[in-house]
């Protein structure tokens, strides 16, 4: 019975102890439980302030990273600051003067003299940046005109940056918001034109193209009939603001239009739809032909970006009234077996075509097919000009390889993941149809042809040969055909698939069409990579997230967690040997930053501020086309030519009988109708000798040519009994044809490959000073793997121009120094320059390189006021580039010298007068 009752307390005591530890840990479940819960809340709750202080430090890092450079953007004469580029300079001078003078004058008679031009597609920029001056003023009295307009790209870069975040984050949600503005807030790609001191066109532009895109997302987004149409207006209206600052607002345009067409193909547009894209295209018109009337409807409608916009407007009211209202009882004569939607659009087309050729004309329609293929091809256009402009070349694919970095095993990270966002996007918008896997390798195989299109400059796709071209267009049409097919095929086969198709989200199609005309754009031309970069960081970001997603899907935990660790890894990496594309992104931009200082550099600066102290007020400026901004800015002088190339032809004019003038009096004519003062060369002439004698060349280039630098090899040096032969090496390829011996060395196939100069060394009898003689060179033709030695007729050697009587080539090689790092004369025959026959008969070698030396060339009516003395320095090699002074010379054009009427107005007239092989580059 004891036994039972010790029993029975030792039972009861271990329940007891059980218990008050099932109770203690209950306890403590209860409040870890009630802890955690409380966090998750608290994180719920103020979810929106983290995601937002998140935005806010890339904000500040991207913005801090965009200021670096502040300190190089200070002119050394005045003390202020100046303009990164040489477009800002424009706008800086217009914003000084609407400050001053209250508003801009109409016309600027400093540009383009005699004629000068309207300032009135450059209004709304300057006040932009004026009355941004005149805010800030109100808080700092003390600050300029000249800081604001170096600080207003990143302004508009972090307001366009928020915009760009709430524009995603509509899109999708907060997670791709956050990570698509990540991306773009540091990519390489998108800095340069949003620092610092790059006060033109694209800041503002793509700050407005972020905001309309915002305001129509949200119309769409908006049940509200009335409060849709707001939103739509003010999409409209920023739309219309963006025309008015930056070419740019053409994409956006063809972007919203086009995912309209296809919204509207596809049977997918509401009434609220339809009233938005209405009020939109009313509302963008507003801006650009009433308050700035920079455009009229007409040349809207003359341009095949800009009409499609029309033509979508019409259709959808021809749909609206005789289809939707059916005025005119048409809507039982449609056929039954075609969709209602494609019956409308068939109709709707057919008469905005008829409309549009009544207004501009039957054989402006004709010519809008070539158009479309040529903008595809070529969309800033492919004349001579145009393709001397580097920011205007076709990148290939490997360039797009090189600029969207970084690459971990030779795959492009970025890249990669950018396309495989568009791809995953695409496959989510077709996913509920039961062929979607063959819809996705289809578009898989579409992109990758039309970017690998064009390839590299080497290969068999290098985006000019046929097959090239072929996979371009075609891959592109045969998409949009298999579209067309797809949707055909599911309406007369399987009505559930057709159905499907009105499921596919708005924001997948608009993001899709988005990408797909920016790769067009990308594909077209360098620069168009600014634009380009915004979508990238969109489709980068979705993919980022939608692989996030899919790794917590996944049943293994270690394939969870290795899955996530990579995804981690390749964003964020910070380790030297595979570094993560954000800290990729971000430590190459801050290196860029930092050390990226105006290209109107010290050199610039001196000599500007020279000639505001010592050449009158009214003087007029001839140059190339480039510096025209410089010198209406820094030099406060007028000139003849600027960047907003106007009139091309002017640039063909200057290039043919100013630069390569083949005497002073044919160049002489030319300046004399622009009532040309001064003439400026700088060292920048040598690198442009291609560019400036492919536009003023004729038909068959004869004025085409180019200039080469060579470098002593002392190995080669050969020593003589009375001095040595001294080897220049480089490779000049021959720009004419020239025969020597028989044998005829083709152009553009072979080349000089060294000059050998003999140099006598000897004794004066009289002083005993040793002498030297540079007797007459040779140079070594290739050609088919034979070399020739042939006499070079000339050399210019300290600051004298010889010329040998020995026929044979007859072309010049002018000795320069090459300099040390340091800036000290390394070796004073160090390195020679190169000039072919066409290049010495050219006026702007024999005023700068030759240095009005020649016996052979005339330029008495050229004085030089400026450069003499070899300022900052002479016409060397520096590591590698050549280098060399600014020179101005003062204009005296002889007694008596005249230019005919006919002449005159020749010279003055437009773009009708360019010749037709201008354009023709093919």
């Amino acid at each position: 019975m004891v036994e039972e009752e010790v029993k029975e307390k030792r039972e009861q005591l271990i329940a007891n102890v059980k218990k008050f530890f099932s109770n203690k840990n209950e306890s403590e479940d209860d409040g870890s439980s009630e802890q955690r819960e409380k966090l998750l809340k608290t994180l719920k709750e103020r979810k929106q302030w983290i995601v937002y202080l998140a935005l806010a430090i890339i904000l500040y890092l991207s913005a801090r990273i965009r200021l670096l450079n502040l300190p190089l953007l200070k002119d050394i004469t005045t003390g202020k600051y100046v303009p990164l580029a040489l477009d800002p300079h424009l706008f800086l001078r217009y914003s000084k003067a609407i400050i001053e003078q209250g508003a801009l004058f109409a016309h600027d008679a400093s540009r383009f003299v005699p004629l000068g031009t309207d300032t009135i597609k450059d209004v709304f920029m300057a006040s932009f940046i004026s009355y941004l001056y005149k805010f800030f003023a109100i808080f700092s009295p003390a600050v300029t005109i000249e800081y604001i307009d170096v600080i207003y790209p990143v302004v508009t870069f972090v307001v366009g940056l928020f915009f760009f975040f709430l524009l995603v984050r509509r899109l999708f949600d907060w997670k791709v918001g956050l990570v698509a503005t990540g991306f773009l807030a540091f990519i390489p790609a998108f800095l340069y034109r949003t620092m610092a001191g790059f006060s033109d066109h694209e800041a503002l532009g793509v700050m407005l193209m972020f905001m309309a895109m915002y305001f129509f997302v949200r119309g769409w987004q908006t049940k509200n009939m009335k409060i849709a149409l707001l939103w739509s207006g003010l999409a409209g209206l920023f739309t219309g603001f963006m025309g008015l600052s930056w070419g740019g607002w053409k994409f956006l345009v063809l972007i919203i239009s086009i995912f309209t067409l296809v919204e509207f193909f596809f049977n997918k547009m509401s009434k609220k739809d339809v009233y938005q894209y209405f009020v939109w295209v009313i509302f963008f018109l507003i801006p650009i032909t009433l308050i700035v009337p920079v455009f009229t409807i007409s040349s809207l409608l003359s341009s095949i970006t800009t009409s499609i916009a029309f033509l979508v407007f019409f259709m959808l009211l021809v749909d609206l009234l005789l289809v939707k209202k059916d005025l005119l009882k048409l809507k039982k004569k449609l056929p039954k077996k075609l969709p209602v939607s494609v019956s409308s659009f068939v109709i709707s087309l057919v008469l905005g075509i008829v409309l549009l050729t009544i207004i501009i004309g039957p054989s402006a329609i004709g010519n809008k097919a070539s158009e479309v293929s040529d903008n595809l091809l070529h969309p800033l256009g492919n004349d001579r000009w145009q393709l001397t402009v580097a920011e205007q070349h076709q990148p290939y694919f490997t360039d797009w390889v090189a600029q969207f970095g970084p690459k971990w095993f030779g795959i492009p990270l970025y890249l990669t993941l950018f396309l495989l966002g568009s791809i995953l996007l695409f496959r989510t918008m077709v996913k509920k149809h039961s062929r979607y896997r063959i819809l996705t390798w289809t578009y898989i195989g579409f992109i990758l042809l039309f970017i690998l299109s064009r390839y590299s400059r080497d290969s068999t796709f290098n985006g000019s040969t046929p097959i090239s071209k072929f996979l371009y267009l075609g891959s592109l049409a045969l998409f949009v055909l298999l579209g067309i097919f797809f949707y055909f095929w599911t309406f007369y086969k399987d009505r559930e698939e057709h159905q499907k198709i009105l499921s596919w989200k708005k924001q997948a199609i608009f993001v899709l069409i988005w990408f797909l005309i920016m790769v067009v754009a990308a594909r077209g031309a360098v620069r168009l990579f600014f634009i380009f970069a915004p979508i990238t960081a969109v489709m980068a970001g979705y993919a980022l997230v939608d692989l996030w997603n899919k790794c917590f899907k996944l049943r293994q935990t270690w394939a969870k967690v290795l899955t996530i660790i990579l995804l981690l890894f390749v964003v964020l990496s910070p380790f030297t040997f595979a570094m993560g594309v954000v800290p990729t992104f971000y430590k190459s931009s801050e290196g860029q930053a930092r050390f990226t200082g105006p290209s109107y550099n010290q050199q610039w600066q001196v000599t500007g501020a020279w000639v505001r102290e010592n050449v009158q007020e009214d003087a007029v400026f001839g140059h190339w086309w480039d510096y025209g901004y410089w010198v209406q800015n820094g030099f406060e002088r007028a000139s003849v030519l600027d960047g907003a190339n106007r009139i091309k032809y002017w640039n063909f004019l200057m290039g043919r009988h100013v630069l390569t003038g083949q005497t002073q009096e044919e160049a002489l004519e030319f300046l004399s109708a622009h009532e040309t003062t001064h003439y400026l060369i700088v060292a920048d002439e040598i690198g442009k000798y291609t560019a400036y004698s492919s536009i003023g060349s004729d038909a068959d280039f004869d004025r085409y040519s180019w200039i080469t630098p060579f470098r002593i090899n002392p190995t080669r040096m050969q020593e003589r009994r009375d001095g040595l032969t001294l080897v220049y090496e480089g490779g000049y390829v021959l720009d004419d044809d020239f025969i020597w011996d028989g044998i005829v060395f083709p152009k553009q196939q072979a080349g000089i490959a060294s000059v050998s100069i003999p140099v006598l060394q000897s004794v004066d009898n009289e002083s005993g000073e040793e002498l030297i003689t540079f007797e007459q060179p040779s140079v070594t033709l290739v050609y088919g793997g034979r070399p020739a030695q042939v006499p070079l007729e000339c050399l210019y050697v300290n600051g004298e121009m010889v010329w040998f009587p020995e026929e044979g080539y007859k072309g010049c090689l002018r000795i320069i120094p090459t300099l040390q790092g340091s800036g000290q004369i390394e070796n004073p025959i160090g390195a020679g320059l190169f000039v072919s026959e066409d290049g010495v008969k050219a006026l702007w070698t024999n005023l700068y390189l030759f240095e009005q030396n020649n016996p052979k060339f005339n330029t008495s009516a050229f004085s030089l006021v400026y450069g003499e003395d070899d300022t900052f320095a002479p016409i060397s090699m520096y590591q590698g580039r050549i280098i060399g002074p600014q020179k101005i010379w003062e204009i005296n054009y002889p007694e008596g010298f005249t230019v005919d009427e006919e002449t005159k107005q020749k010279y003055l007239g437009g773009n009708e007068l360019l010749p037709d092989y201008f354009f023709d580059v093919n």
